[in-house]
């Protein structure tokens, strides 16, 4: 197959949001021409679509590297910097962006979100603020604000602007998980629930939407449910640590423990300096009758100095693990 027709490929495969083919297809041609960068740019926004930021990083500046130095490849860079908190090198991608196409909101929001991460908050909110009086009726721009506002801790103006956005464009996946995270912060869980379900069906492929529907599940102990949603954000993005933690817990509340402990294991490879593994982990293994290994989970730690985990060793031996799942609810934040 021609270069061209590779190309026209893979881009009907992403307009139709088949990422996988997608993915698999530019594999391909990578193999014929490695040296295509456009190849790498379409692959990195397949990766990007369904969460998978490092290979999406990697593709991305692959592209760069070869020359594909468009708007679009460096607009996608700096959103999967922002994803991977690279927020200075968010801030090169997106200015590199704006010198070729002056004014582009999208790019604009990029940049405040990469400003702010970079604790550059007054400056984040100067260019924020503008935005809303340039782009007043656009959906995108109350989207950014809710989260700032979110981001602080002012949630009734988050959910406003987060309303603000789905009235202006109910089609956006994004939104209504935006909106119910705040909703299920202000205890609104069966309407973040909603949400969430929204958002599934909006974009299937959505990880972090099928994980969010398997919390909601969880949290109403319907644990069987709930493990349909955690194997489904799985399937997408296998190194989700969220989805590895709560699938686990989901699987511990159907005393799955064997099971169970895979997924925690798994997740402490993936973010080691995360004491919400290496608790469940423990956790596991005392329902298992391992109480030394139980304790050598947590003593042997990273995370042996976390209070719960603290408060965990001290009931060891017991007979009884108590699996509160409020323990990990900051973990939904993250």
């Amino acid at each position: 197959m021609k270069k061209k027709e590779y190309i026209e490929q893979i881009a009907s495969l992403l307009a139709q949001r088949d990422w996988d083919s997608a993915v698999r297809l530019a594999g391909a041609a990578l193999s014929e021409f490695e040296e295509e960068g456009k190849f790498y740019a379409l692959r990195g926004y397949a990766y990007l679509r369904t969460f998978r930021n490092q290979e999406s990083k990697e593709d991305f500046a692959e592209a760069l590297d070869k020359g594909v130095a468009d708007f679009e490849n460096y607009c996608n860079y700096g959103v999967v910097l922002n994803r991977l908190k690279m927020y200075e090198q968010a801030i090169d991608a997106f200015s590199k962006a704006l010198a070729k196409r002056k004014g582009d909101m999208g790019a604009r929001l990029g940049l405040v979100t990469a400003l702010r991460g970079a604790h550059s908050n007054i400056e984040a909110w100067d260019e924020l603020n503008r935005l809303v009086g340039d782009f007043p009726g656009r959906d995108e721009v109350y989207n950014a604000r809710g989260y700032f506002y979110e981001q602080d801790g002012d949630l009734q103006k988050a959910l406003g602007d987060y309303d603000k956005a789905v009235s202006l464009r109910s089609d956006v996946a994004v939104y209504y998980l935006n909106r119910g995270n705040v909703r299920l912060r202000l205890f609104d869980a069966r309407s973040a629930e909603e949400d969430y379900k929204k958002a599934a069906e909006l974009e299937a492929g959505n990880p972090v939407a099928q994980f969010s529907l398997g919390y909601c599940l969880l949290m109403r102990q319907l644990h069987q449910e709930a493990l349909s949603y955690f194997d489904r954000a799985l399937e997408i993005t296998p190194s989700y640590y969220r989805a590895l933690v709560f699938r686990g817990l989901a699987k511990a509340m159907l005393k799955f423990f064997q099971s169970s402990l895979e997924d925690f294991e798994e997740a402490i490879n993936l973010d080691p300096l995360g004491w919400y593994g290496y608790l469940a982990k423990a956790m596991a293994l005392a329902e298992l009758g391992k109480d030394e290994a139980a304790r050598r989970a947590i003593e042997n730690s990273k995370a042996r100095d976390e209070p719960h985990c603290q408060s965990f060793l001290k009931t060891i031996g017991e007979g009884v693990v108590n699996w509160d799942l409020r323990i990990f609810e900051p973990l939904m934040q993250r």
